[in-house]
């Protein structure tokens, strides 16, 4: 009952300070020029220090975008932007050590074939084709260069590709409509009054007096962005598909099965995204570009920068800190054994974290599940 005494001493005295925002000191402008710059620099003609000038030019822009990040007070303006780093990352990777050649050497589909930008003009429709392709497919699917433990997909037809997205995009926008809401309820609602947003959100916690719904609140935290993030990704493979911008294959699942989150580090690099390579530096980076990302969106002037930006950064680094140890005693524990690294059937049980962005309003455009909330008890 602790917390929910805080929760109604915050109410009280709510001096409105949570429903103030502080007052942007950004602009738009250098985020969309980091999305221009970078297509920029794919399409455009080889020429010496290529690759320098359009990676001054990006870090310039990145600088600015970090010292001046909040441009708006509408979250749904400032969320596009809220990921753009990893993009960013990846193209300075593939300019900088690319060479003087360039990306066009390294970087190709391989149904169309080896080193395919070298024949196209410099900024033709072709080449453009290309570095957007390039710069959006992130696990390069159908690349040179398609990373590892991509899951594959198990329909082998168009149109059962379409029945299968189809039920995933259905089942996951109804388990999201529930997750949002869920949050709505349990951590943008008074309590006392049953009004959604009449609360101090700087007393929003995850932690009750009772175990189950500490779980229950983690768990609607946790599951909201899967679900969320699963139901956009189907919808967009199912449209593209069908417009002919990309085959069957071209979309495996965002997802591999949960029974592949078998340790904390399968659960970042088989799981979820499979895009972790160099463990400490990746989680470092990541951990801070998360927790740069928060500044970007609008919040209440009672939210320091401590509270928004500190907690995820020093989540993601435990992250590597607890794969670390989880290698070491997997190492003990098979050369205890005289097996040898590797050879080990021994598996953790995955301990991951989603951070969510839910908010006192649903993002999704309709609901079904919101008539169904006022039955569902506060948590306590």
């Amino acid at each position: 009952m602790a917390n929910q005494t805080a929760l109604k001493e915050g109410l009280s005295g709510r001096s409105g300070a949570n429903d103030i925002f502080a007052e942007p000191d950004g602009s738009i402008v250098p985020y969309i020029l980091l999305y221009v710059v970078q297509l920029v620099a794919f399409i455009s003609p080889k020429f010496p220090g290529r690759r320098y000038v359009f990676s001054g030019i990006l870090l310039g822009l990145l600088v600015q975008v970090q010292l001046h990040p909040r441009f708006t007070k509408d979250i749904g303006s400032a969320q596009p932007f809220c990921i753009q780093w990893s993009f960013l990352l990846a193209t300075l990777e593939k300019l900088l050590l690319s060479g003087d050649e360039g990306p066009e050497a390294y970087f190709w589909r391989e149904d169309v074939g080896k080193r395919e930008a070298e024949n196209y003009s410099a900024f033709s429709f072709r080449k453009l084709n290309w570095a957007t392709m390039l710069l959006l497919n992130q696990r390069g699917i159908g690349w040179n260069h398609q990373v590892k433990n991509v899951p594959r997909s198990t329909t082998t037809t168009k149109l059962g590709f379409f029945l299968s997205r189809f039920f995933q995009f259905v089942k996951s926008f109804v388990l999201a409509d529930l997750c949002f809401h869920l949050g709505i309820r349990f951590f943008y609602t008074n309590p006392e009054t049953g009004v959604i947003g009449d609360i101090d959100s700087s007393l929003i916690t995850l932690k009750y007096a009772c175990p189950g719904w500490s779980f229950s609140t983690l768990f609607v935290f946790a599951a909201t962005p899967y679900f969320a993030l699963s139901a956009q990704y189907a919808l967009l493979s199912i449209i593209c598909v069908a417009l002919g911008l990309g085959a069957p294959e071209d979309w495996p699942p965002m997802f591999s099965p949960i029974s592949e989150a078998t340790t904390i580090r399968n659960f970042w690099g088989k799981y979820w995204h499979q895009l972790i390579r160099r463990l400490w530096f990746s989680f470092l980076v990541s951990g801070y570009f998360h927790a740069s990302s928060h500044l970007i969106l609008p919040q209440p002037v009672n939210i320091t920068v401590a509270d928004s930006a500190y907690p995820i950064f020093y989540f993601f680094v435990l992250q590597a800190t607890a794969i670390t140890f989880e290698d070491f005693v997997k190492w003990a524990w098979c050369k205890g054994l005289g097996k040898g690294e590797g050879k080990s059937k021994w598996r953790f049980p995955a301990l991951g974290y989603l951070k969510a962005r839910v908010g006192a309003e649903s993002p999704l455009p309709f609901t079904v599940v919101e008539p169904l909330m006022k039955y569902v008890p506060m948590p306590f």
